[in-house]
């Protein structure tokens, strides 16, 4: 029996489509975005700073979709650690539009800033252009990277994790990207 033509085509599409984390605490907006986003993107969601960071570790996301006011923590801290140890593309937005806060997170590394609510034809665009071909290559590129670590640095990884909250194993994912981003300069 010769598989349907289409079935290997839609198996292809679904391993090449890229991924995206939505950091929002608002349920409703957090679903509407789901929705919108996982028509053509490997989509996560998750309401939290802490859950984003571990999200984050876990995963190798092409995008995320931050809001800034979580009920954990400030989203434009997110942006720090997470253009910290990769270059992967920030996409802020928030209820709030202050223009000093659209500015910090353009310093902290954010690739865009988007004032809810928005048109989504808009929201689309700026996903796009988001996910274009170089920054794929950027990832490439880090992913070509391995690094040992020895007993001393597991250990303080550990100590860390027991701190923060954090896993060890996600702490470790986040310093290696770093690694990798040091490496590309």
């Amino acid at each position: 029996m010769r598989p349907d033509k289409s079935e290997k085509h839609d198996k292809g599409r679904h391993d090449k489509r890229k991924s995206v984390l939505v950091v929002e605490d608002d349920s409703t907006m957090r679903l509407i975005l789901y929705d919108h986003l996982s028509k053509k993107y490997e989509t996560k969601m998750t309401p939290t700073c802490k859950e984003a960071i571990n999200l984050f570790a876990e995963n190798d996301f092409d995008l995320v979709v931050l809001d800034v006011h979580l009920p954990d923590g400030n989203g434009l801290d997110l942006i720090q650690n997470f253009s910290l140890e990769s270059k992967i593309p920030i996409l802020v937005m928030t209820a709030h539009p202050q223009l000093d806060v659209a500015v910090r997170a353009i310093k902290a590394g954010a690739y865009d800033y988007i004032v809810k609510p928005f048109e989504f034809h808009e929201f689309d665009n700026l996903v796009k252009n988001a996910l274009s071909e170089e920054r794929q290559k950027e990832k490439i590129l880090k992913r070509q990277v391995t690094l040992r670590l020895d007993d001393a640095v597991i250990e303080y990884f550990k100590k860390m994790a027991s701190e923060t909250g954090v896993t060890y194993q996600n702490l470790i994912n986040i310093y290696l990207r770093g690694c990798v981003k040091n490496k590309e300069h």
